[in-house]
């Protein structure tokens, strides 16, 4: 599977007759004459910077390139060739093989780009032992780039890269570059400026074209249009353009994107004189009101103090349609310390972390100018060195125990390291997070409002667009005073002077809730559209605190868990079904979508792409946002995926077939649906054939979209190699094709149409055609089901 950077994988098309010349390297490479088609480079020919050429009959030239651990170190096996090549569409094709592909690793990152390009342009693809079909055998895998003349030149200089992580043995046997069909006007980019919009807001387009035939172009015209839910063409502008023998030209426009939210498509299309399309290329945005509504997540560097980290991250949110970064245990303290005071300063959750505010706002601020979000982490304790002076100002703002201790955990060893001053902020050894802890007093109304303040400073002053709580000012005592379940918190809770909770506040849940309308409606005053999150949702306190959950849940981003956490769990517990993971996050995702929240789904660390692969998908398919790393960019085409049709995942008036559950929380990650004995058999509903097992039962939704039409969504999961959870597994059952899927045709309606949406297929989505096999049913075929297939019917009432 590919990755898609700056536009949709093009269907391989008949290479055109083109010519490009070889650059002379630094290995100095023989000058080759003007290929036909495709040129290929043996790997021995091209510079590299590790790695030893050795005879290997299997390869073309006798000759392969190899690296291997404990020999070679990590670096660029490839580093080169540059090739000068006219404006237009190539295919580059590395051929590798491995020796070995027992256990899981890195083992190559492949990256195509241009001379003088912007960073997020490249095009790249992180390869696994997991890629490799099988040991030993040489592989071809390929990357698709459009490419622009060289300012003030007919050509561009394209080059290919291979790094090699320094893990398995791999061997590159050459690099083949394949020009694709060449169009007269090439549209080799369009770009939105905002991965995200507001409603009723802006969004910036620019085109960006180039003349491919080497004649002058008249009497073209460009066409941008937007397309939203299956193929609804929202018309943008259309312009005429002329261009000179391998011009380049850049349009930009602005189009209001309006009330609809969720997914688009921005498509450029460049019509030749007779108003016949010749070249198309495409983008993806989406528009929401509210960034935990579209969460799309992307990892942000832990520390700002280079500059130039900027824009590596904005690349990385770029390349992975991120709609939200959420920057974790950054600030001085928390509560009443979060906005720094000074330059630079440390974090107080992990001590080794160190920050520059000036950094840190010009990241925000490109974040910004790129359409995402940044939620800022909070927590309502004291911690830090700031949070230890503000902890010995106020003994009144502190939680004690019994023995009129606070509570909290205190290292006096590192107490008095100040946390904020110059570019030499002294640094704690990394031993542990938090060791200097305390937690806030619930009942202080002074207290509160400070605390909104900061949250105003760091919205104000740093352009932070929300928080998302891990432990908001709520009372986590319960009134029977036993530990809350899964927790590490006390059974009592005492004032500076002595005097317990319980004597004191006689109604946990409305204090809880003056709490945090207190904080939200200061900051609301002056920053109305900021954002709220919690990590609440998987623990009693939501039968404990109704009226408190309630107001909270109501559009908030929720972190909740599906009941696995996958990096505590052993590589292959048979008990660990995929089953009871389906379960649990359909669960849990409808104990918050049911009451107008978000449901991000965390506890799911990296691991191996087959496993990973999965429980993204199953947490999507339920209407999660997954909080997940993908160290090897394995879910990168799943992400543009789910922006594009974004409005069949997490469009709240998606409800089970059957109907509203009415999740109850029995326990710590644990739920219960009270409507579950009343289910009716899914025969009743759907039925689908495949040549292997598929998961599909519990992944059947409708959605109601006016009084007159309707959605059902069936998702088809290619069912995972094992019925459990296994982390150390590579393979994956085989592709399937011509999967028949039947649905009951609701009474009064008529189909209008069906399509298959999928990350799997270069196109995302393609119309399916409809059939009557019996009274009442619609039938379709699916044809190919790699992992993840959504058919979704739309109907209108007869």
């Amino acid at each position: 599977m590919m990755n898609h950077i700056e536009g949709p994988t093009r269907v391989a098309r008949l290479s055109a007759v083109l010519c490009f010349l070889m650059i002379a390297c630094s290995t100095a490479i023989a000058a080759m004459a003007e290929p036909q088609g495709a040129l290929t480079v043996p790997a021995e020919k091209t510079n590299h910077q590790v790695g030893r050429i050795i005879d290997d009959p299997g390869t073309e030239s006798g000759k392969t390139l190899v690296a291997t651990p404990g020999t070679d170190k990590a670096g660029y096996l490839i580093d080169q060739p540059y090739l000068l090549v006219p404006p237009g569409r190539y295919r580059v094709a590395f051929r590798l093989k491995i020796d070995a592909r027992a256990k899981h690793s890195r083992v190559v990152v492949l990256r195509v780009g241009a001379v003088g390009d912007p960073h997020y342009r490249f095009i790249d693809r992180v390869l696994t032992t997991a890629d490799f079909r099988r040991s030993g055998e040489y592989q071809d895998f390929e990357l698709e780039i459009a490419r622009p003349a060289t300012e003030g030149k007919e050509q561009a200089q394209l080059y290919a890269l291979v790094s090699w992580e320094g893990k398995e043995t791999v061997r590159v046997a050459s690099i083949t570059v394949t020009p694709l069909s060449q169009p007269p006007v090439l549209v080799w980019k369009v770009w939105p400026a905002k991965i995200l919009v507001r409603p009723n807001q802006e969004q910036t387009f620019t085109v960006d074209l180039a003349e491919g035939k080497g004649q002058p172009q008249q009497g073209c015209r460009i066409r941008i249009e937007c397309v939203r839910d299956l193929d609804t063409v929202v018309a943008v502008a259309e312009q005429s353009v002329s261009l000179s023998p391998w011009e380049k030209k850049a349009i930009t426009l602005k189009w209001n994107v309006g009330k609809p939210q969720y997914g688009y498509e921005a498509r450029a299309t460049a019509l030749d004189a007779a108003g016949k399309p010749v070249d198309s290329t495409s983008e993806w945005f989406g528009v929401s009101d509210n960034s935990f509504r579209l969460r799309i997540a992307s990892n942000v560097p832990f520390s700002f103090l280079d500059p130039n980290a900027n824009d590596w991250t904005i690349s990385e949110a770029r390349k992975n349609y991120a709609t939200v970064s959420e920057l974790y245990a950054w600030s001085p303290g928390m509560f009443c310390n979060l906005y720094p005071r000074k330059e630079y300063w440390a974090s107080g959750q992990v001590s080794e972390w160190r920050y520059n505010r000036t950094i840190m706002k010009s990241l925000i601020s490109d974040l910004h100018k790129n359409g995402v979000s940044v939620i800022s982490y909070d927590a309502c304790w004291f911690n830090g060195a700031p949070g230890m002076e503000t902890a010995r100002q106020h003994p009144e703002w502190l939680q004690y125990n019994s023995q009129g201790r606070p509570m909290g955990g205190l290292d006096t060893s590192v107490w008095d390291i100040p946390g904020e001053g110059d570019e030499q902020v002294p640094l704690v050894p990394y031993s542990s997070e938090s060791r200097n802890i305390v937690s806030a007093w619930p009942v202080d109304d002074k207290l509160m409002a400070t605390a909104a303040d900061e949250i105003l400073l760091i919205g104000k002053e740093l352009g932070f667009d929300g928080v998302r709580w891990d432990g908001h000012p709520i009372i986590w005592a319960s009134p029977d005073e036993k530990a809350i379940p899964g927790t590490n918190l006390g059974t009592g809770i005492w004032r500076c002077d002595g005097k317990p909770l319980r004597d004191l506040v006689k109604d946990y849940d409305a204090q809880s809730l003056h709490n945090m309308r207190l904080i939200k409606q200061r900051v609301a005053k002056q920053l109305p559209t900021f954002e709220w999150g919690y990590n609440w949702g998987y623990d009693v306190t939501v039968n404990g605190l109704p009226k408190t959950w309630k107001e909270c849940v109501s559009n908030g981003g929720v972190w909740v868990e599906g009941g696995f956490r996958t990096g505590d769990l052993a590589a292959a517990d048979q008990k660990n079904t995929w089953e009871k993971f389906i379960e649990s996050c359909f669960q849990s995702c409808q104990l918050v979508i049911r009451e107008g929240g978000y449901p991000i789904h965390g506890a799911f660390t990296y691991t191996v792409p087959s496993t990973l692969r999965y429980t993204y998908i199953f947490s999507v398919a339920n209407g999660g946002h997954p909080c997940i790393s993908d160290g090897d960019n394995v879910l990168r085409d799943y992400y543009r995926f789910v922006l594009r049709y974004s409005q069949y995942l997490y469009d709240p008036a998606i409800e089970p077939w059957w109907g509203k559950p009415k999740i109850k929380v029995a326990g710590w990650c644990t739920y219960r649906d009270g409507m579950e004995p009343k289910i009716p058999p899914v025969s009743q509903e759907a039925a689908v054939a495949g040549s292997r097992p598929i998961v599909w039962e519990k992944l059947l939704f409708h959605r109601k979209t006016s009084a007159t039409t309707m959605d059902t969504i069936l998702h088809l999961v290619k069912a995972p190699a094992k019925p459990y959870m296994d982390f150390t597994d590579l393979d994956d059952p085989p592709i399937q094709e011509k999967v028949k899927v039947s649905v009951r045709r609701p009474a009064g309606m008529k189909l209008d149409k069906a399509w298959c949406l999928s990350p799997d297929q270069p196109n995302m989505g393609e119309p399916l055609t409809p059939l009557v096999s019996q009274p009442g049913w619609m039938d379709v075929t699916v044809p190919r089901l790699a992992y993840w297939d959504v058919v979704v019917f739309q109907w209108r009432k007869a």
